[in-house]
């Protein structure tokens, strides 16, 4: 099904990556905080790769994002729309003066 999505040119993906930020110092981990990035887009390129016999299939592939956003600690570092005219750092909108002056 993935390949499948990926092949696709024509379908925006919508992709979550979770994590785990570590702080450390040097008496060791001092914090650890939750982090999840969104991306939206399309895949650019869908190269095949080499395929092996008993080996793990690896691809790689470039993506045309649209919307982009970061939450760190549950704080919005940031959020990116193409499409919706949206930039927003640290919840505050940067276009906010531009979308004014156009009457938008």
């Amino acid at each position: 099904n993935v390949l499948k999505t990926c092949a696709n040119p024509f379908n925006s993906v919508m992709i979550q990556v979770r994590a785990s930020l570590e702080t450390y110092n040097g008496e060791g981990r001092v914090s650890e905080v939750p982090a999840t990035a969104f991306l939206i887009g399309t895949f650019k390129e869908f190269p095949l790769g080499n395929i092996k016999p008993q080996e793990n299939a690896e691809y790689e592939t470039t993506m045309a994002v649209t919307y982009a956003k970061l939450v760190v600690d549950g704080l919005e570092i940031f959020e990116i729309d193409v499409l919706e005219n949206i930039y927003k750092v640290n919840v505050i909108d940067m276009l906010n003066k531009f979308k004014k002056n156009i009457g938008a």
